[in-house]
């Protein structure tokens, strides 16, 4: 489309007047978009002198009354005095009467979609294994949910509801997991303060429950709202809708994102980001062609970064496939003027991204080189000049005024958070997740998944054979909807083969093809159904109307009961002594896994068999801080664990004792440097550990006493005071170890306390060495020639880690200038500190004391290092290995706090800006995209009509039968 293109901005709005809402939800759905009002020069649509001033127009020409008699035969002046109740009835029944029955067969859909995902996640009314009548559900059972991740996310909204919010805070520190770790710095916030706040006025896990699940049973909704925002005609949005529930039920992945396994696994902030994307997206295109709803675009978009990042990046490459369906070349400028331009701008990137390639950070190549281009941004500058001056020239260049403010003002809203989160990345983990290889079999055949429960259900290939006529009916009617879901596949699938090994795993950007697959596939039905009644017409002006209907109505009944087979829900159905459900002709063994782990997740840690065994341990741990002090505890791993509802049940130590009592694990494994030591203390403490972070030098086979050891050793460096055994092998070399002491058993756990060495502030005997060259490290290669994940300051302080004759000098990021420096791999010298006395340490959630009997004698401080950390008394905190900190006190009494920097305040005030903004945009008039010279120029003022002139130019009045009394000619002067 160009600037020519006879697109008017669309009357109404998202919110607006009840007339807006009438006409976006309840518009005749089989008729064509309605014509949008001429804006006129100002931008705001022309009416007619009469509209909204209560009168209306009558045959006669005279004015109507403003109002009518009330039904109940109140006077129109004393409408005010009616009751509430009665206008609102009114109101109602006006809103509810001659609609097209189009409309209330999408409502029908689209509630049956929502209800059917509601009953299968919750089960209303109905027995549940090990917790009985479940009611409305068993997420409004009051109980602790359970299972995989969810279990372990139970512990972050009530942090931030019972410490960081009292606080004035939404990020802050923890001492509960990993030695102490930043809350919510590198963990999307709005869905753990959804359940905070919501938890004020609900039972905890009943909040944490119905948020938990708001996503998958939102996304019906979300979707069918983007089908009617792109225009779609019936039946697509609703059957878009039905395409978007088969997606939630697909059990092909369950940790990618979007579906209901992946919910259930934990990614529930991804399933709402993902409703609040495609609502986003759905808002886009409407005011790409509108130019209304900024404001709401923002939000959204604001929204669908603080709920989980890779749904945003989604949207932002979804933001580029939109603007590119609404925006035309004008070949000869093009030539002339664009390609030079972009010529340029191709360049000036070059040079910087080659320039910058230099400096790029191994673990972060893509990120460090934005971020060093920022520094240094001559190369940048060029070509962001460059690509302006092309936005500026091309045909289209006004809808530039749209996209533009609403990614500022949605990126500055969020801004609070995603502005320290990637300054400070450098300081996340990375796990090492390893790169997909199977790019034919996840895109087009998914005959390998993941695991032996993964069922590609329904088969791709008839999905992709629905979505390929979606998405040539869309080419060939011109359906931007339809078009922009097959970009979005086409654009994923060539991501997903060619993003590299990195932090952005490539099978994350699964769900996104997946999903336009199967929007694109529910556009293909309907398209279809639209084709047939336009077939069957005698007359194809008039195509038949049950078609659509018939077409809408059929497409729920086949999804739902395609679900519903495997799902083994339908009524009438049974079970042979084969484990085949039949229902009637049909038939299947295929048994989901939905149903189960949803009532596994949702009856709680309350209601599972080994509860009693959960419980005593945590009241034991309780009772232990309570008498012996609170601390950090290690809990030896054991797959079994998942009897108490999850393997990461020993994660919420400190959630149910407030914590006294810190687990050594947390679920965040990227939010905290101390992570990769601590997969290496589990190594060598469990006899069937996890080792779930990739490259790492983990020992061969099982434990020994020499590696039990060494990993007490790893426990006293990071504090740790209790270590907690289950195994017989490890209970073994506990009751052997000179330095751990029995003070507690529950069931089969053995709970030790380290006796010495352990303290959370220790004097240094030798001065650290600071490593030069940390930005040159070359990553070690592994087995198959791939260069190893983690960042420089893990390559080089885990081999000082698992080196004991190394500990002596600890390796430090930065520090004074008299240290000694290093270079990487080094030999540092043993120097003397002389020794210092440290006394009297006092710790907090965010802030830590303690006394030393002598200055400028550096004190190695047990807690897990963060730039936001700030000394008092003392020079520092610096880094040191293996993720610490070291003070030089300058007086004898030390204070460290958790503060705010430069980067927090910075984030802060861009989000003040964009509240301004958004405020901006709420209040701005639609934009008019037509050029200047098209633009109608208001009516001119009309003139009184000379009769007897006219007659005179032989325009005489109608004369016979058909002729009007006329006015008598005043005779001239």
């Amino acid at each position: 489309m160009t600037d020519h293109d006879p697109e008017l901005p669309a009357t109404g709005g998202l919110i607006g007047s009840g007339d807006d809402i009438d006409a976006f939800l309840f518009r005749p759905l089989d008729a064509p978009p309605e014509s949008e009002p001429d804006p006129g020069v100002d931008g705001e649509p022309e009416r007619d002198a009469a509209a909204g001033s209560g009168a209306t127009e009558v045959a006669d020409g005279a004015a109507a009354p403003a109002a009518v008699a009330a039904s109940d035969g109140t006077a129109p002046g004393d409408a005010s005095q009616r009751t509430i109740v009665a206008r609102a009835w009114d109101r109602t029944a006006a809103f509810l009467v001659g609609r097209p029955i189009e409309s209330w067969v999408a409502f029908v859909v689209v509630a049956a979609c929502v209800v059917f995902t509601y009953v299968q996640v919750a089960h209303p009314f109905s027995n549940v294994p090990n917790l009985g009548w479940s009611g409305l559900g068993t997420v409004f059972d009051d109980n602790t949910p359970a299972g995989g991740d969810m279990g372990a996310h139970v512990w972050g909204p009530a942090y931030l509801r019972d410490h960081l919010l009292p606080s004035f805070r939404l990020t802050g520190w923890t001492p509960d997991w990993y030695a102490g770790m930043p809350a919510y710095q590198f963990y999307m916030v709005v869905p753990s303060l959804a359940i905070a706040l919501l938890s004020y006025v609900l039972p905890y896990g009943v909040a944490f429950k119905l948020v938990a699940i708001s996503g998958v049973v939102s996304l019906p909704i979300a979707v069918y709202a983007f089908g009617k925002l792109a225009d779609l005609p019936f039946p697509a949005p609703p059957l878009m809708a039905v395409g978007a529930t088969v997606f939630l039920f697909d059990r092909s992945f369950s940790i990618y994102g979007g579906n209901i396994p992946s919910t259930l696994a934990g990614e529930f902030a991804f399933s709402i980001s993902l409703t609040f994307a495609v609502l986003y997206l759905g808002v886009l295109l409407r005011g790409l062609r509108t130019g209304r709803h900024r404001g709401w675009a923002a939000l959204l978009l604001a929204l669908t970064a603080l709920c989980h990042l890779i749904p945003f990046i989604f949207v932002l490459v979804g933001t580029v496939l939109a603007l590119a369906l609404h925006i035309g070349v004008d070949r000869k400028r093009f030539v002339r003027i664009g390609l030079p331009l972009l010529g340029i701008a191709a360049v000036g990137a070059a040079l910087s991204w080659n320039v910058s390639l230099d400096q790029s950070v191994p673990d972060a190549p893509i990120l460090s080189t934005v971020r060093w281009s920022l520094e240094r941004p001559w190369g940048l500058a060029v070509a962001a000049l460059a690509m302006a001056g092309y936005l500026a020239v091309i045909p289209g260049w006004r809808r530039h005024l749209y996209w533009i403010p609403v990614l500022a003002v949605g990126g500055m809203l969020s801004a609070f958070w995603s502005v320290p989160f990637y300054l400070q990345h450098k300081y996340m983990n990375d796990m090492g997740w390893e790169k997909r290889e199977d790019p034919y079999n996840m895109l087009f055949d998914r005959a390998t998944m993941d695991g032996t429960q993964m069922v590609n259900h329904p088969k791709l290939w008839w999905v992709l054979a629905f979505a390929a006529a979606g998405l040539l009916l869309s080419i060939i009617w011109g359906h931007r909807g339809g078009l922009f879901w097959g970009l979005v596949a086409v654009t994923m699938g060539v991501a997903f083969v060619l993003v590299p090994e990195g932090r952005l795993w490539n099978a994350r950007l699964l769900p996104f093809y997946y999903l336009s697959l199967y929007l694109l596939a529910a556009i293909g039905i309907a398209e279809i159904g639209r084709l047939l009644s336009v077939l069957f017409a005698r007359d194809v002006a008039r195509p038949i109307r049950t078609i659509p209907i018939v077409t809408a109505s059929g497409g729920l009944l086949f999804g739902l009961i395609l679900l519903a087979l495997p799902l083994r829900v339908l009524p009438g159905g049974s079970v042979g002594t084969d484990n085949v459900f039949r229902w009637g002709p049909l038939s299947t063994s295929d048994s989901s896994y939905i149903p189960s782990w949803a009532d596994w997740n949702f009856v709680g840690y309350e209601n599972k068999p080994a509860y009693p065994e959960y419980h005593d341990v945590v009241q034991t741990m309780a009772r232990l801080g309570a008498e012996r002090g609170c601390g950090r505890a290690m809990w030896e791993h054991e797959p079994q664990h998942d009897r108490y509802g999850t393997p990461m049940a020993l994660m919420l130590l400190p959630f149910w004792t407030d914590s006294c009592i810190g687990s050594m694990e947390g679920l965040y494994f990227e939010s905290s440097s101390s992570t990769p030591y601590h997969f290496i203390n589990q190594d060598e403490l469990s006899t069937r550990p996890s080792n779930a972070q990739r490259d790492l030098p983990y020992g061969a086979g099982q434990n020994t006493e020499a590696d039990f050891a060494r990993g007490i050793e790893h426990l006293q460096m990071f504090g740790v005071r209790y270590y907690m055994a289950i195994s017989d092998h490890t209970k073994a070399f506990a009751r052997e170890h000179p330095d751990l002491e029995l003070v507690a058993s529950s069931g089969p756990w053995e709970i030790y306390e380290i006796t010495g060495g352990n303290e959370l502030a220790v004097g240094l005997d030798y001065e650290p060495a600071v490593v030069t060259g940390l930005s040159e490290v070359e990553p070690e290669l592994d087995i198959g020639g791939k260069p190893k994940t983690g960042s420089p300051w893990q390559h080089v302080t885990m081999p000082w880690y698992v080196d004991e004759a190394a500990w002596d000098v600890p390796l430090a990021e930065s520090g004074p200038d008299a240290w000694q420096r290093v270079s990487v791999g080094g030999s540092p010298e043993l120097r003397a500190t002389g020794g210092v006395e440290v006394s009297n340490i006092s710790t907090e959630l965010d802030s830590m004391s303690f006394d030393v009997d002598r200055t400028g004698v550096p004190v190695l401080v047990r807690t897990s290092y963060f730039p936001n950390w700030q000394a008092s008394g003392a020079d520092g905190p610096w880094r040191v290995s293996p993720n610490l900190m070291v003070v030089v006190p300058t007086a004898e009494h030390v204070e460290l706090t958790f503060g705010r920097t430069g980067i927090d305040y910075l984030g802060m005030l861009l989000t003040v800006f964009g509240i301004v903004g958004l405020i901006v945009l709420f209040r701005l008039q639609p934009i008019d995209y037509r050029d200047p010279g098209l633009r109608r120029a208001p009516d001119p003022e009309l003139a009184p009509v000379d009769v007897a002139a006219a007659a005179s130019m032989g325009f005489g009045p109608v004369v016979g039968p058909f002729a009007a009394p006329q006015p008598e000619v005043p005779p001239q002067a």
